[in-house]
């Protein structure tokens, strides 16, 4: 049977946990802030307090005269994972009703932590399904759109190459929004599409951080201002790698 510190300790765990899963799968600051909140007030845990910024976490808690918890964790700039958020909310209105306990709570959470992201070959084919799908709505023929299908599948299996590697984010963005502009390019050359704007629009489009984007945006309105701009300048950052990428093929190859 756990004793009071025990307990207090698993408690502790599973509120910066929580934090932990929905910042570093791109959720706002308030929602982080708010869950980690609710999460300690149903432990009945009064005397906590949290800084949260885009990159990392800052908790505190009193427990009795003999015990105090002090966590700082550092959470890297990772892709938004909806689903997992989700799951983190959903943890923790079940923390709240009282139907799980702080036993449950830190299984289900250590569980959703482990559990991977969709597989290699399913990402890559996002990639293309997501860039043959914008190509037609924003104005493309279907034989454009069959090659942003293409072109989608290579950048997938390009950004999935990166991904194992040590090269920075700006770097895997401006090489991957180059290769499927020379490929586009090369496809309109040979009569394979008909509009060579909206087959390279609709094959970048993976790579545009509009979550990240909002999510700054609305930091920004919840007077988060310093992970409003962390995450706008990360944002700004993405799109000026792609641009760069399609701007200098364009220029040498046009």
């Amino acid at each position: 049977m756990d004793t009071d510190d025990n307990k207090y300790d698993k408690e502790f765990q599973v509120i910066v946990l929580a934090g932990e899963l929905l910042l570093s799968n791109g959720a706002e600051i308030f929602r982080v802030e708010d869950t980690m909140d609710r999460i300690a007030k149903a432990f009945d845990l009064a005397d906590m307090d949290t800084f949260i910024i885009a990159n990392g976490i800052f908790v505190t808690a009193k427990g009795n005269e003999s015990k105090h918890q002090f966590k700082i964790k550092h959470i890297p700039t990772g892709a938004t994972n909806l689903e997992k958020i989700e799951l983190v909310n959903q943890i923790s209105r079940l923390i709240e009703q009282k139907i799980y306990d702080v036993d449950e709570a830190l299984y289900q959470l250590q569980e959703l932590k482990k559990k991977r992201r969709y597989s290699e070959k399913t990402q890559i084919a996002a990639y293309g399904l997501g860039s043959s799908s914008f190509c037609y709505f924003l104005g493309g023929s279907v034989k454009d759109s069959f090659v942003s299908l293409f072109l989608g599948i290579v950048l997938g299996l390009t950004m999935s190459l990166f991904a194992k590697s040590s090269v920075t984010k700006a770097i895997q963005n401006i090489m991957g929004s180059a290769i499927v502009t020379i490929l586009a390019i090369m496809a309109y050359h040979t009569g394979f599409g008909d509009n060579i704007d909206k087959m390279i629009i609709g094959a970048i489009i993976p790579l545009v951080p509009g979550v990240a984007f909002t999510n700054a945006v609305r930091d920004f309105i919840e007077n988060d201002y310093i992970s409003g701009i962390v995450r706008m300048l990360d944002s700004v950052l993405v799109a000026f790698s792609i641009a760069i990428g399609v701007g200098v093929v364009w220029s040498i190859m046009r």
